[in-house]
């Protein structure tokens, strides 16, 4: 029968005891941290299904945010789109009514001044922003789509003149003419990059009637302005001795619509995994492009007719009025159907964040009645060890003297 040394009883004791203390530990750990993973070594299989929805939880809150952000970019748009309902049924009734043959013309200027106040605040709110971000600037958000500007040109019987402190001839700068068409140029500008004008003056277009003014020159008799085109005609001597003195110095204000490399441009929202969402408006979509005849070009050729009391051009101008009506109908359609679409999918992630939490509740989360039994059957264990360790553990070679 072989001997069990003292050395052997002890390293088997202390081994248990171990084993017993750490399984003890573990489960003190546990309860104190309330979750069944706190290590691979605790289920390597489990930690891995709840990396995994970890992971999806993360995607999906990430969307949730998402979903918030991009809905509320979206009403705005949608408040901004609908605010413009009223200022076009106002403007169709100026429109009509203008066209009444009873009217005089001081009736008409003061349906003008009307006009122009609407039209004011048509491009306020084309510059509508969120959060610091103009909503029809595309993906140039910093930049301020539309702006009214304040311009001046001066016009001579000299062609392609040099501008003070230029270096080559304005090729934009025509020379004086009767009955001619000119195009106006802002001098004041100096940043287009779509332009004739070696010197960045962008080439000036809806001009807000009422606002031409040439001194010792007046409009219908020495002038005519085609305020949509931003062209000058001039019709009378008076007008060429202006010219030849070179002090034609014409002043107007007009609607620009700013020069922005991506005023196109998609601004799009991933609202779930792997799908993304276009959230803006583009401005050539809303407000029409800039070779059409645009909203802010119905209005002033709406305001030109009032202006110069021409009956055919106000009636003409309530078709243009309508056609930038229903394409701005046509993108609130748009917009409502994403907002619509953006609270389906922020309802799918609120039930998808439930459920994938659900789920890694049950793999983390700690079965307290469960861990509380076993916690108290290990300590019972330990206990028991330790009461039998003391009984082996003391013996040495003086008791077997």
């Amino acid at each position: 029968m072989a001997r069990i040394t003292f050395s052997q009883s002890s390293t088997v004791v202390m081994r248990q005891l171990g084993n017993n203390q750490s399984l003890l530990a573990s489960w003190q750990e546990k309860l104190s941290s309330g979750k069944a993973l706190n290590r691979p070594s605790d289920d390597a299989i489990g930690v891995v299904n709840d990396l995994g929805l970890r992971t999806n939880l993360s995607h999906r809150n990430q969307n949730k945010r998402n979903d918030d952000s991009g809905s509320t970019y979206l009403t705005v748009l949608d408040s901004t789109l609908t605010g413009y309902d009223s200022l076009f049924q106002r403007t169709r009734e100026l429109a009509l009514e203008g066209a009444s043959d009873t009217l005089q013309p001081s009736d008409r200027v003061a349906l003008n001044n009307e006009a122009k106040q609407i039209l004011l605040q048509m491009v306020n709110m084309a510059d509508t922003s969120y959060k610091g971000d103009y909503v029809f600037s595309g993906t140039d958000t910093d930049k301020v789509p539309y702006s009214v500007d304040s311009g001046t040109m001066n016009i001579n019987t000299v062609a392609n003149e040099v501008p003070a402190g230029g270096v080559v001839g304005d090729s934009t700068d025509v020379a004086f003419a009767l009955n001619t068409p000119i195009q106006l140029y802002d001098r004041n500008k100096t940043d287009s990059t779509s332009t004739a004008s070696p010197y960045g003056n962008p080439e000036v277009k809806r001009i807000i009637p009422d606002s031409v003014s040439i001194t010792g020159l007046t409009e219908g008799t020495d002038y005519t302005v085609d305020y949509v085109k931003g062209t000058i005609s001039f019709l009378s001597a008076n007008a060429t001795a202006t010219a030849t003195a070179g002090t034609l110095d014409v002043k107007y204000d007009w609607v620009r619509r700013n020069e922005l490399t991506n005023s196109n441009g998609n601004i799009n929202c991933e609202v779930e995994p792997g799908i993304s969402m276009n959230i803006n408006a583009k401005a050539d979509d809303v407000f029409g492009k800039e070779t059409d005849m645009d909203l802010f070009s119905s209005v002033i050729s709406l305001m030109q007719g009032l202006h110069t009391s021409t009956q055919s051009q106000i009636e003409s101008s309530v078709t243009n009025i309508d056609t930038s009506y229903n394409r701005l109908l046509g993108q609130q359609a748009t917009i409502g159907a994403r907002v619509n679409r953006m609270q389906s999918t922020s309802d799918r992630n609120d039930e998808d964040i439930v459920t994938t939490t659900g789920l890694q509740s049950k793999v983390e989360d700690l079965d307290f009645a469960d861990a509380i039994s076993k916690y108290t059957l290990a300590d019972t264990v330990y206990q028991a060890s330790l009461k039998s360790a003391s009984k082996i553990l003391p013996e040495s070679l003086m008791n077997y003297l």
